[in-house]
């Protein structure tokens, strides 16, 4: 989940990831689109493994409970509907 710019892990994050050429998908949640977006890119890749990075608690007061919520919609539309 992204705050612009990146920084720190989630930075370093999107840097392996390019560098190791695995396919990624950089979201706001404040993207009113966010959600199909996610949706459309976990279905389009089935990815094993997904790894979320992120702006931390301390810096971001909430972004813990937002992103959770957002992650619980995800998983229980894909359960639900795949």
């Amino acid at each position: 989940m992204k705050q612009l710019p990146l920084k720190g892990g989630t930075a370093f994050t999107k840097a392996q990831i390019e560098k190791y050429h695995k396919p990624h998908l950089i979201l706001s949640l404040a993207d009113s689109n966010a959600f199909d977006h996610c949706l459309e890119w976990i279905l389009k890749n089935k990815p094993k493994t997904l790894n979320i990075a992120g702006p931390r608690e301390s810096g971001e007061s909430g972004i813990y409970k937002q992103v959770y919520q957002f992650l619980s919609q995800i998983f229980e539309r894909l359960t639900r509907e795949h």
